[in-house]
């Protein structure tokens, strides 16, 4: 018995794995944000920096003229 359902188990395995991997998949859309240096606050960065992390944005760099720039998962 053990015998026969080897093969019926690696046929549903295989059935399983083949249709997981083609599904399509779904990327991700983003929006961006761009902060200029002077809404960084000497006084409480950090502040801001939570605000934004908190309405989800993600920081991605510091471009060459100080700006900063976010990203987010488009809602």
């Amino acid at each position: 018995m053990k015998q026969n359902l080897t093969p019926l188990l690696s046929i549903t395995a295989s059935t399983l794995l083949l249709a997981g991997c083609c599904t399509g998949r779904h990327a991700t859309q983003w929006e961006y944000k761009i902060a200029p240096p002077d809404n960084f606050r000497a006084e409480a960065p950090e502040a801001f920096l939570n605000a934004l992390g908190k309405a989800g944005w993600i920081l991605v760099e510091k471009d060459d003229r100080g700006n900063y720039l976010f990203k987010r998962p488009k809602r």
